[in-house]
């Protein structure tokens, strides 16, 4: 286990690959999460002709995105808060 997390680095690695903050992060349930997530509206859009419906799949597979990189920051930023609280006698 890493002493300090880089919160941005988290952030950017969520960015690039969707769960790749949480992979960094340690958060594997989070990571099952975001990938169930990002899988049922992917499934949806490719399984639904339907223009709206993959419309709002859409939507939904890029809100799922953004809120895996915020948690991402905010995962790390709470670690590193919760090891400087430690270190404090």
């Amino acid at each position: 286990i890493r002493p300090f997390r880089n919160a941005t680095f988290a952030a950017a690695s969520s960015m690039v690959v969707p769960g790749g903050g949480q992979v960094y992060n340690d958060d594997i349930g989070k990571l099952i999460a975001v990938l169930a997530g990002l899988g049922v509206p992917a499934g949806i859009y490719a399984t639904n002709a339907d223009p709206t419906v993959r419309l709002l799949a859409g939507v939904g597979f890029s809100l799922v995105w953004i809120w895996s990189v915020g948690d991402a920051y905010l995962s790390a930023t709470t670690y590193n808060m919760a090891l400087e609280r430690q270190a404090l006698p």
